[in-house]
């Protein structure tokens, strides 16, 4: 019995010692961020939301988290210490919440439960905010301006409590001492495929995307896209079709998968992992995932392998043929050497590069013959050139009368597959007029099929999607 009650109160003893939480100071090493706390401010401003309800109140200050750094680097019991808003307080308590990527604190050379203590800023994002709609004001050059007696112009945006808009906004121009309408631009919902992140094979997601366009049709202003269950996938900014400022786009957990900043001369790129740690610092230089410059990157773990620009790097992509993963040697930010590249786990490349210009590859198949390349990808090719395809099937509307729409004016989209044999599969429209004028979109760009030269990639045809627009 005197055995059992000892082994007992030996064990709760160390049940109790294993949780107990310390003060910084009481630690041999304190509990820091992965990369350091400039990351973590990273982290947190490009992953905080200004709650709607808050920028129509103006709210701005500083409010205070704690929390607990566990051993294993996730945090737990995060709460608001000094208060800011209530919005504003979930808002931030949520954004700290999903940093699990810390160095624990260390005491007699092991990891232990430290408390920890973080302030997050806030401040308003938008001007006009107010509970139904945003009002801004603009200037004869489209300039936006605060002073309402210097505008020229004034934007009404109907939203809903989130600060989604709910209708497109009216433009209503100054004459002499009233507003007259000018012009609204339309709200488009609308459905957008991409891929999603699981393993071996990728997922489709369906998102909806709700947008502004203006009267030619062009993106402008904010743009959301929502995963099914209605969370966040992604923020871009439109200026006339043209990406501007910042996108970001999302996990369906809420954390921040990337953000691009088109602010700056060379856009720059930042990615994280699941968990909050950082991924890559890159700069953007085309639109494809591999097409940039990488400055900074690092594993899962919080381990970095590439520092200014040199080091062995690791990307990471899905195409048509499933995960693929390229390593290889990244010198002043750029491709260098032999780089390998395996698709679902089984070597499928290797890519000779200097100064991140390509030079030459050999490419395997499965079982292992291989092709030697010059060029990496070729795209498909009709039989005359672009030019020479228009041409016939502006010849067909104009010689056939199963083509004649008179008085109809404008433009089918028209999206298919050129295969491996240069047939087209898999047609579609896009945006359409009408549906008698949208078949026979359909039938001129089905009468060019076999006339096409596929694609090849890495030195083998492959199947390429082509979106064109035919006019009547």
């Amino acid at each position: 019995m005197k055995t059992f009650l000892t082994c007992f109160l030996f064990v709760a003893f160390t049940t109790s010692f294993a949780q107990e939480i310390y003060k910084p100071f009481a630690v041999e090493k304190e509990a820091i961020p992965k990369g350091g706390y400039a990351l973590l401010e990273k982290f947190i401003q490009a992953n905080q939301h200004m709650p709607y309800s808050a920028e129509v109140k103006k709210v701005k200050g500083t409010l205070y988290v704690s929390g607990v750094v566990e051993p294993d680097g996730s945090v737990s019991d995060v709460h608001v210490t000094r208060p800011l808003e209530p919005a504003c307080d979930r808002e931030a308590v949520r954004v700290v919440s999903l940093f699990k990527a810390w160095e624990p604190a260390l005491k007699d050379g092991k990891p232990v439960r430290q408390e920890f203590t973080y302030s997050v800023k806030f401040s308003p994002t938008r001007t006009g905010a107010e509970p139904d709609k945003i009002v801004n004001f603009y200037d004869e050059h489209g300039n936006l301006v605060i002073d309402e007696q210097k505008a020229q112009f004034r934007q009404i945006t109907l939203v809903d409590s989130l600060g989604y808009p709910i209708a497109g906004p009216s433009v209503y121009k100054r004459q002499d001492a009233d507003w007259k309408l000018h012009q609204t631009d339309s709200l488009s919902v609308e459905t957008r495929f991409v891929l999603g992140q699981k393993r071996p094979v990728a997922d489709t997601i369906h998102l909806k995307l709700l947008a502004i366009k203006d009267k030619d049709s062009r993106y402008q202003g904010l743009q959301y896209s929502f995963y099914p269950d209605g969370a966040l996938y992604s923020v871009e900014l439109y200026e006339a079709g043209k990406s501007k400022g910042k996108t970001t786009c999302y996990y369906p957990n809420g954390l921040v998968r990337l953000q691009t900043d088109y602010n700056q001369a060379q856009p720059l790129e930042h990615r994280w992992y699941a968990n909050g740690q950082v991924k890559q610092v890159a700069t953007v230089t085309g639109d494809m995932p591999w097409e940039t410059t990488i400055i900074d990157q690092w594993d899962s773990l919080g381990n970095q392998h590439v520092k200014l620009g040199e080091g062995m790097a690791r990307t990471e992509f899905f195409n048509f043929r499933g995960w693929v993963i390229e390593e290889g040697k990244i010198k002043s930010g750029l491709q260098e050497g032999i780089w390998v590249g395996t698709v679902n786990g089984q070597l499928s490349y290797r890519d000779k590069y200097t100064k991140g210009k390509f030079v030459s590859g050999v490419s395997y198949g499965s079982d292992l013959d291989s092709v030697r390349y010059k060029r990496i990808a070729q795209l498909p090719e009709f039989s005359g050139g672009l030019k020479g395809m228009f041409n016939l099937i502006r010849r067909k509307i104009e010689s056939s009368p199963d083509f004649a729409f008179k008085g109809m004016h404008g433009q089918v989209k028209v999206a298919f597959t050129v295969c491996t044999d240069g047939t087209l599969c898999n047609l579609k429209v896009v945006e359409g007029i009408r549906k008698d004028i949208d078949e026979a979109a359909l039938q001129l760009v089905q009468e060019t099929s076999g006339r096409w030269k596929p694609a090849v990639r890495r030195g083998r045809p492959t199947e390429v999607g082509f979106q064109i627009p035919i006019s009547f």
